[in-house]
């Protein structure tokens, strides 16, 4: 129980924070002048709860490891300081940074997981490909609404 809790927690609390968080959004990302290959909304939640399954299920027998549960717990928290950034201020240029900061960190994360056991670099590659779509965006944004 006390493993199922350590490791389902942070998710719950980050998903709760972000969901505020682009819940009173600045500007909606429906409303977003968005890039040229920009997915529909509903993709980010479906997205989002295969990424939050295969973390829970990468990490839940690996809650012991110091090292690869503080990475855990750091990427989680970047994820809503982003969210916090991007969404609730609007600051694109910011959230472009702290969305390079995860990217790097997420590398770093699940290398220590794949050192674990190599199945949990393939369950997570979904998670650094979708990183990509989001710096995509996030660039787009950045450049339509400034530039």
């Amino acid at each position: 129980m006390k493993r199922i809790l350590k490791t389902a927690l942070p998710i719950i609390v980050c998903v709760i924070i972000s969901y505020i968080c682009i819940h009173f959004a600045k500007t909606p990302y429906d409303e977003m002048i968005k890039p040229k290959y920009s997915p529909p909304s509903f993709i980010f939640s479906i997205a989002w709860s295969i990424i939050y399954i295969f973390f829970y299920l990468s990490l839940i027998s690996n809650t012991d490891d110091k090292k690869i549960y503080r990475l855990y717990i750091i990427v989680l928290s970047t994820h809503i300081l982003w969210n916090f950034t991007f969404f609730l201020l609007g600051y694109y240029l910011v959230g472009l940074i702290i969305l390079a900061i995860i990217y790097f960190i997420s590398w770093i994360f699940i290398f220590f997981l794949s050192k674990i056991k190599k199945k949990y670099f393939y369950m997570n590659l979904f998670y650094l490909i979708w990183l990509l779509v989001a710096l995509y965006l996030n660039i787009g944004i950045f450049q339509l609404q400034y530039i």
